[in-house]
């Protein structure tokens, strides 16, 4: 089944992406005739409107999940050793800090990414698990070797 959303996803877009582009080609090839230019360039033009709004409006989408994924997350593994009093703090713009005990210790970056097989997105954390789907705890299992203040990404 995940599969089939994976290839429906990419047939949408192609059709999205390649419209205008089909469009764009009649117009190009039709510069005699007044009104076929008039006609493939208007279609062109929605086209064109229809693939931005299309993109713009999954990447808004994508935002307002990272926005309720933000906040603070219960860390209870750091570099492999126990952590009482460790929390990951996820800002919005897809930066992460290390409080331990009430001090940031290091930082790192964080994304989302969408799962075809539940039809959800989940959480992406540099040295982290792979993916945290339930997102209702607020828990994170482990982080390994975060970025530690003063030095480079």
């Amino acid at each position: 089944m995940g599969n089939l959303t994976v290839l429906g996803g990419l047939i949408i877009k192609l059709f999205v992406v390649g419209l205008p582009l089909i469009f764009l080609l009649l117009v190009i090839r039709n510069k005699k005739s007044k009104t076929r230019l008039v006609i493939f360039s208007c279609l062109f033009l929605l086209a064109s409107i229809n693939t931005f709004y299309f993109f713009k409006s999954s990447d808004d989408g994508k935002k307002k999940v990272a926005k309720e994924m933000a906040g603070y997350y219960k860390l209870d593994e750091l570099n492999d050793s126990a952590c009482e009093n460790c929390k990951l703090n996820l800002s919005p713009d897809y930066k992460f800090d290390v409080i331990q005990n009430g001090k940031i210790t290091g930082h790192g970056k964080w994304s989302i990414d969408f799962d075809a097989e539940s039809a959800g997105y989940y959480l992406v954390i540099d040295g982290g698990p792979n993916g945290i789907i339930d997102d209702s705890r607020r828990e994170i299992e482990f982080l390994t070797y975060p970025v530690k203040y003063g030095e480079d990404n």
